[in-house]
């Protein structure tokens, strides 16, 4: 019973962390945002989602180098998972590094299910788009 009740806290304070989290990038503090989801990360069971929303935070806050250090992390530790790959292509395009965005990108809809009722379907419609604008 202890342990299911340390269970039971630990995924509420993973949700209060990931719902603070979202409530502070909706209002563009973005630093304290990434701060709510590494927080998150910390009590989570699966906590590489809130570890690449916490990434996406830091570039949003301005934060470049630990945002790609972050997601450069998380792709090494999950070289299955389209969606670090995917943030990653991302800001090396937003940096100007079209050639590693390009490579991430390619990478990021090979590992995509192509299952089309999946979620995979949205991400490989968004990496369509970034490969689109890395060729213009």
């Amino acid at each position: 019973a202890a342990a299911d009740d340390a269970i039971a806290r630990g995924i509420a304070a993973e949700g209060m962390h990931a719902l603070a989290g979202d409530a502070l990038s909706r209002t563009g503090r973005h630093a304290e945002a990434a701060g709510r989801f590494l927080l998150a990360a910390a009590e989570s069971r699966t906590p590489w989602a809130h570890r690449d929303r916490a990434a996406c935070e830091l570039f949003d806050a301005g934060d470049v180098e630990r945002a790609e250090a972050m997601l450069t992390d998380l792709v090494a530790e999950r070289a299955d998972d389209p969606w670090p790959r995917y943030h990653l292509a991302v800001l090396l395009s937003k940096t100007g590094r079209a050639d590693g965005a390009r490579t991430h990108a390619e990478r990021a809809l090979q590992a995509t299910s192509g299952d089309a009722t999946s979620g995979d379907a949205a991400l490989r419609q968004l990496v369509r788009e970034l490969l689109a604008s890395l060729t213009r």
